[in-house]
């Protein structure tokens, strides 16, 4: 969570929002993807930043990390809260649709939220959001502690903690700034542009390309 909101220091800043941080000093280690987790967590504070702008001059994002324990099972729970522009009852149910966004052309995909859920879900766990127009919104992440003896017993049965990735070459084509500083702090080679390269179909070893331009 750190490094989420040192890349986006500047952006609050310039947008007049104001980050507060409630850390469980004696939260519980886990096993999971770190850099998956940081992307939903990216997803969720650059959604909250956007809602905030959308019609105000300044406000305010919490957020608080905790444990809790449900049927003696403990669970990591994160919620990121904003005072932005809260959402309507009508898009609760859709908000984590692919492609389904409420922002004007050129301000999203609709795919950030979606993609998160997903990532949640590989681990387990669940994502969801509270919100009412003009109320703001709290997303709420809640992922099981994964326990060395939990892993040890899913690795007996063939599968990996910790699956070998080889190195990857990416070309991001992509106009949100902070995309692009969240990628180069990734253990990839990634080049982030605003715009396809005329040499993209000359120059080879770019194994995947992400374009959201369109």
């Amino acid at each position: 969570m750190n490094d989420i909101i040192r890349i986006r220091t500047y952006h609050f800043r310039a947008s007049n929002i104001k980050v507060i941080e409630d850390y469980d000093a004696d939260l519980p280690s886990t096993f999971g993807d770190p850099n998956q987790l940081r992307q939903v967590l990216l997803n969720i504070v650059t959604n909250s930043k956007q809602t905030i702008r959308k019609g105000h001059s300044h406000g305010t994002i919490w957020i608080t990390t905790s444990e809790l324990v449900k049927d003696n099972d403990p669970y990591i729970h994160v919620a990121i809260q904003d005072s932005g522009s809260g959402i309507a009852s009508s898009h609760i149910s859709k908000i984590f649709d692919p492609f389904y966004t409420t922002k004007k052309a050129g301000e999203g995909t609709g795919l950030g939220l979606s993609i998160s859920y997903g990532i949640i879900q590989e681990h387990d766990g669940r994502l969801w959001v509270e919100s009412s127009l003009n109320q703001g919104a709290i997303f709420r992440i809640e992922i099981p502690v994964q326990t060395e003896e939990v892993m040890s017993e899913s690795n007996a049965h063939g599968e990996s903690a910790h699956p070998e990735i080889s190195p990857k070459k990416i070309l991001v084509v992509d106009d949100e700034q902070e995309i692009g500083a969240y990628l180069r702090l990734q253990p990839w080679f990634v080049l982030v542009t605003m715009w396809i390269p005329r040499w993209m179909g000359r120059r080879p070893g770019i194994q995947f390309v992400r374009n959201s331009m369109i």
